[in-house]
């Protein structure tokens, strides 16, 4: 049982176990039009941001949002707008709270990568934290025989100094 097409969208009731499928410029989803819960936005927001963060532009999220949702590519770019506006909440934060945080991590690294051996890494981690921090580099051309003013041998005394 068809019912007739209202403005530009097309309304139809399928029976049980038939799939939605696109013909023309109609959305796929059943209930176009209607509003969504603020919790159903928020997953949306979520998916949108993921995607964003894995690296999709906006065709990658039109595509999401047409084939997911059925949703024009204005509405697409609403969501798009809610889920940039997200991401720059997260990273809205001071200065000195983010430094904290980035030395925090690096603290975590260095003690992971001594841990297992890592000693390169470890004096990576102290580089970054002390170019953080304000105090320059520690070791300035990382390790190995052309590492700037270091020589080799010294650096395995810093390497071994690192393991206490």
């Amino acid at each position: 049982m068809r019912s007739p097409p209202v403005g530009r969208l097309k309304v139809t009731t399928l029976p049980p176990g038939e799939k939605w499928q696109r013909s023309g410029v109609l959305p796929t989803n059943p209930v176009a039009g209607s509003r969504c819960t603020a919790a159903t936005l928020d997953t949306r927001t979520t998916e949108v941001v993921r995607l964003l963060a894995e690296g999709g532009t906006r065709r990658d999220v039109l595509a999401l949002c047409a084939d997911e949702w059925g949703f024009s590519s204005r509405s697409a770019d609403r969501l798009l707008a809610a889920a940039r506006q997200q991401i720059r909440s997260d990273w809205d934060i001071e200065r000195p709270q983010m430094i904290a945080e980035l030395l925090s991590r690096l603290s975590e690294i260095q003690q992971e990568s001594r841990r297992t051996g890592r000693l390169g890494v470890a004096l990576a981690a102290i580089n970054a934290s002390a170019r953080l921090a304000g105090t320059g580099t520690i070791c300035p051309g990382g390790i190995g025989a052309n590492s700037g003013w270091l020589q080799v041998s010294r650096i395995r005394w810093r390497s071994s100094a690192l393991r206490r």
